[in-house]
């Protein structure tokens, strides 16, 4: 779990921003053609950028979170997020970055982004 906010204190989860990008194109010069051959060939995915505020026991804890949390993010896998009851997924998501920022006495302020192939309201 990235982000619990039913701990205590809670995590604190900002600037959750998913995007789309967009397919990847095919183009070719044709032989004698008038115009170039232009084809979408798919491979579109989801990038989600969030932050999550933790607070720690200790100034020491807080140090050093970041490098042991890094370590166990897994890859290759399904993100849920919920809010005020609504669900959705980032289906098949690869962490493609991780910035934890400076720390600050007993919190940690980390940024994730991860990619992954779709995003849905029903569980992959």
């Amino acid at each position: 779990m990235l982000a619990d906010p039913a701990g205590s204190p809670p995590d604190l989860v900002t600037m959750y921003s998913p995007v789309l990008s967009g397919d990847l194109p095919q183009v070719e010069p044709m032989f004698r053609a008038a115009s170039k051959f232009v084809a979408a060939r798919g491979n579109r995915s989801w990038s989600v950028t969030f932050v999550v505020n933790r607070q720690h026991a200790s100034i020491a804890a807080a140090f050093s979170f970041p490098q042991s949390h890094a370590a166990s993010i897994p890859n290759g896998v399904d993100l849920k997020f919920e809010e005020s009851g609504n669900t959705l997924y980032l289906a098949n998501a690869v962490l493609t970055g991780f910035d934890p920022g400076e720390p600050g006495g007993v919190s940690t302020t980390i940024k994730y982004t991860f990619v992954g192939q779709s995003y849905q309201s029903t569980a992959p």
